[in-house]
């Protein structure tokens, strides 16, 4: 286990849906979600979604949907976002979960839509997208997190120093800006909350993937 030397950033979303965390994006002519749920029900099996690979949160996220909508999407896996990207670019792919950062200028472009957030509260970015939890679609967020972490044995007074300069350093104006700007949210915590942050949500994914029975070949 590493040894916990700053607070956590999240990124707000995940824009299914970050950061933040993650929303849902698709190449549609509405910005409903519903929408989207009702032409998957409409062509079972037809339409699909983009994840980063089997068991990424965006996987697991629509695998979920899967069950509570009772719809039938095809999961694609690519590497990366560099990848799941363009091929929504170019209608190869017709949903998707991903960070707001990434995610965000090509809605402001107008090149994708953003049919809602991971987040549990609306992000400010995306003020008018509703989040998957008002929507009733899912009951916990998923939230993409950063932290900056040490090896485990490195002296105590090493870790505090490490932890009080990021701490001080993501008070400052210019950072708050940059988080954002970059649609992040940043969560001040101890290291003793971060690493029980860690635990929590290590048992809550385990409990989600087994009470929705998903598979990573899904």
């Amino acid at each position: 286990v590493p040894t916990l030397a700053a607070a956590t950033v999240r990124r707000g979303p995940r824009s299914t849906v970050r950061g933040p965390a993650a929303s849902t994006y698709a190449r549609m002519t509405s910005n409903a979600p519903r929408d989207l749920i009702d032409a998957a029900k409409a062509r079972p099996g037809v339409l699909n979604y983009a994840s980063v690979g089997p068991g990424s949160p965006a996987h697991l996220t629509f695998e979920i949907l899967k069950k509570r909508t009772a719809i039938d999407l095809l999961h694609v896996p690519f590497k990366g976002t560099n990848e799941s990207l363009p091929a929504m670019f170019a209608g190869d792919i017709h949903a998707m979960f991903d960070t707001l950062p990434l995610a965000l200028p090509h809605i402001q472009a107008g090149k994708l839509r953003a049919l809602a957030v991971t987040t549990l509260e609306r992000v400010p970015q995306l003020p008018n997208v509703p989040t998957l939890k008002e929507l009733g679609l899912v009951d916990d967020e998923v939230v993409t997190w950063y932290a900056v972490i040490a090896p485990a044995g490195t002296p105590k007074p090493i870790v505090d120093r490490l932890y009080k300069e990021y701490t001080a350093a993501a008070g400052t104006p210019e950072v708050k800006k940059m988080l954002t700007d970059n649609g992040l949210i940043y969560l001040p915590n101890t290291m003793a909350q971060f690493q029980a942050r860690i635990v929590e949500e290590t048992a809550r994914w385990a409990q989600l993937i087994k009470e929705n029975n998903l598979q990573l070949d899904q």
